[in-house]
């Protein structure tokens, strides 16, 4: 049985992932603004899949008999002022994620909670592939400098992400 403190840290998590989404749907903004869809296109899947981890959670919540508050979803508190602090700031966020996510799982072992820590193993491994994806992009747009030709073959390759 989940301990009503997981279980409370399980439904912030719901609220963390759906902030990702809303955070990806802002990166991806600016750079659709910029003209870079390619870039764009691959925030806006990011951002689903951040849905998609919030109703992993909220389905696992409810086959637990848990109780499930949706709280709001505040602003990108950070401004995007170029391409890089874009990435970096996805980077940064998805390292909150993990430490989130280490958290409640630090949590469940506390409580000999098995049952939630082999759930949360999806995401533990899960995370790790979007650390590193954060970390790809940021290389990416630092490789590509000051470089538009450069710059244009990374958004090409970006564009390239199927849907999850």
């Amino acid at each position: 049985m989940t301990s009503k403190k997981v279980a409370k840290m399980l439904n912030e998590q719901i609220n963390a992932e759906l902030h990702s989404a809303y955070i990806y749907w802002d990166i991806a903004k600016y750079f659709e603004c910029k003209g870079l869809k390619g870039f764009a296109s691959w925030y806006e899947e990011q951002a689903k899949e951040e849905i998609s981890h919030a109703k992993k959670i909220y389905g696992y919540m409810q086959n637990e008999g848990c109780y499930i508050k949706f709280e709001q979803i505040s602003s990108l508190k950070e401004d995007i002022t170029d391409d890089l602090s874009a990435a970096k700031l996805a980077l940064k966020h998805e390292k909150d994620i993990t430490a989130l996510i280490n958290n409640i799982y630090a949590q469940c072992y506390k409580d000999a909670d098995y049952r939630t820590m082999k759930f949360l193993e999806w995401f533990i491994d899960e995370q790790a592939e979007e650390e590193d994806n954060a970390r790809e992009v940021v290389t990416l747009i630092k490789l590509a400098g000051n470089s538009k030709s450069a710059l244009y073959l990374a958004d090409v390759k970006m564009g390239k992400r199927k849907a999850a």
